[in-house]
């Protein structure tokens, strides 16, 4: 055994070193501080919710599912209410006939083939090729016709009813108009569906914009609280001290 301090021999169980004097229970304590500084300190890594740092509860988890399910029954109900408002704009009549129909707004309105739809418990499948029919709107103020003209551009539906647009024409004057379209002279035919309505295709656009963006952001708040949690639960889990 050597004294740490002059590295002369000692015996065993000797409390003082016969060269130096130094006292041995002394340099033992100072040799083993000094084992302790030199050590490297290694981190720990501590169980989740013991001590230290605690992450977000895992009801985020939850959360993030609950926002996801709102959304899309958020985007249903919407699309449903929003089409069933855009069906209930749309006028109907059963044709060959003539009908008076209150166009309250001016602008352009189209009129449709419907070849599935429903006028009161009476329902209609007549087929997807469009007869052959004549058409004509009266003003029933002015006495005067209106005229009609073949779509700007090709607008069809497919949601509880369906049809395809056959013509278009122009009010400028909000008021009662007689709509009447009949087969020409000595032709016969079965009784068909037309409808009318303003800026329908606009509507429908709207409605499924607006929709989409409801179940968009649902998605993304959702996708955002469930990464944000993981992130920080996993932060947690390695916290060092």
């Amino acid at each position: 055994m050597q004294c740490s301090y002059c590295k002369s021999e000692i015996k065993s169980g000797s409390k003082f070193c016969s060269s130096c004097g130094q006292s041995l229970d002394i340099a033992m304590q100072e040799n083993s501080a000094s084992r302790e500084l030199n050590e490297p300190v290694i981190p720990q890594t501590l169980p989740y919710g013991s001590t230290g740092q605690k992450g977000p509860s895992r009801l985020f988890y939850a959360l993030s599912a609950l926002i996801l399910v709102i959304g899309i029954a958020s985007f249903i109900f919407l699309l449903v209410s929003s089409l069933k408002g855009i069906d209930k704009s749309l006028a109907r009549i059963a044709v060959p006939g003539k009908y008076d129909v209150n166009l309250v707004q001016t602008g352009k309105y189209i009129i449709f083939y419907e070849y599935e739809s429903l006028i009161g418990d009476k329902v209609y499948k007549t087929g997807e090729r469009i007869p052959q029919m004549r058409c004509n709107v009266l003003s029933k103020v002015t006495g005067q016709p209106v005229a009609l003209s073949k779509p700007s551009m090709s607008y069809s539906y497919s949601f509880a009813k369906s049809g395809v647009a056959v013509l278009e024409f122009t009010v400028t004057q909000p008021g009662p108009y007689e709509i009447a379209a009949w087969y020409p002279e000595g032709k016969t035919g079965q009784e068909i569906v037309l409808a009318v309505g303003k800026g329908f295709q606009e509507k429908l656009m709207t409605a499924i914009f607006s929709c989409i963006a409801v179940l968009g952001g649902s998605i993304v708040v959702a996708i955002a609280i469930f990464t944000i949690t993981i992130i920080k639960r996993r932060r947690a889990r390695t916290a060092t001290v």
